[in-house]
C-alpha cells in the first residue's frame, strides 16, 4: 500500500490481520508512533502503532531506526514485551563497536515471527534520501541497509505478507519520489 501519512497503515494492517491471523510488524521509522493520541486525535499518524497494539493486530512490533520519541513512548517500549526497539543510536553504537550490519540485522530478524508486515515511513531513512518528508530527523537507514535488512528477513525463512510505504513527499526535482519508487520496488520484490 502506498499511503499519505502513517495513519493510513492501520486499515491495511487490520485487513492483513483478518486474512493472515498472527504476524509481527517490522516498522521502519524515525518515530515510534506509539502515542495514545496526538493533539487530541487518537487515530493520528503519531498513534498508528499504538492502535495496532491496542487492537491486538500484531503479535510483535519491531521498531528500526527510531530516533525521535517522547517519554510516554519510551515508557511503553520498556513495559510492553511485544515491542522490540532498535534505535538509531543503538544501531550506531553496535556498528562502532565492531558488529557487522549482518549481525545487527540478525538481532532484528530474531524478534520477528514467521509472518511479517512491513511498514515503512520515509523518515526512517537518512534525510538525504527524503529531504521533503514532513518530519525528517538526522540519522536513519541508507538504502543499502534497508534492502539488506529485507533480504535478511526473507533469507531467515520468514515471509513478508504485506507492506506499506508512507510519507513520501515529492519536492522540487522529485528526489523523494525517485527514492520512494525504489523503496516500493524493494518491498514488492520481497513479498511472499
Amino acid at each position: 500500500m502506498l499511503g499519505g501519512d502513517h495513519s493510513t497503515s492501520l486499515g491495511a494492517i487490520r485487513a492483513h490481520k483478518e486474512h493472515y491471523g498472527d504476524f509481527g510488524v517490522l516498522h521502519i521509522d524515525a518515530h515510534a508512533d506509539l502515542r495514545p493520541a496526538y493533539e487530541g486525535f487518537k487515530y493520528s499518524h503519531a498513534s498508528v502503532m499504538y492502535n495496532v497494539l491496542k487492537e491486538n493486530l500484531a503479535s510483535s512490533l519491531t521498531l528500526v531506526g527510531l530516533r525521535d520519541y517522547c517519554h510516554q513512548e519510551a515508557d511503553l517500549i520498556a513495559s510492553d514485551n511485544r515491542i522490540n526497539a532498535f534505535t538509531d543510536r543503538g544501531i550506531s553504537k553496535a556498528l562502532f563497536a565492531g558488529q557487522t550490519w549482518n549481525q545487527v540485522c540478525r538481532g532484528m530478524v530474531n524478534t520477528l515471527p514467521d509472518h511479517v508486515y512491513l511498514s515503512v515511513d520515509m523518515d526512517g531513512f537518512d534525510p538525504s534520501l527524503c529531504p521533503n518528508t514532513g518530519t525528517p530527523v538526522p540519522g536513519g537507514l541508507s538504502m543499502a541497509q534497508f534492502t539488506y535488512l529485507l533480504d535478511a528477513v526473507v533469507a531467515s525463512g520468514r515471509k513478508i505478507i504485506g507492506g506499506d510505504l508512507v510519507e513520501v513527499a515529492p519536492g522540487k526535482g522529485q528526489w523523494d519520489a525517485n527514492v520512494g519508487a525504489r523503496v516500493l520496488f524493494a518491498i514488492s520484490h520481497r513479498l511472499a
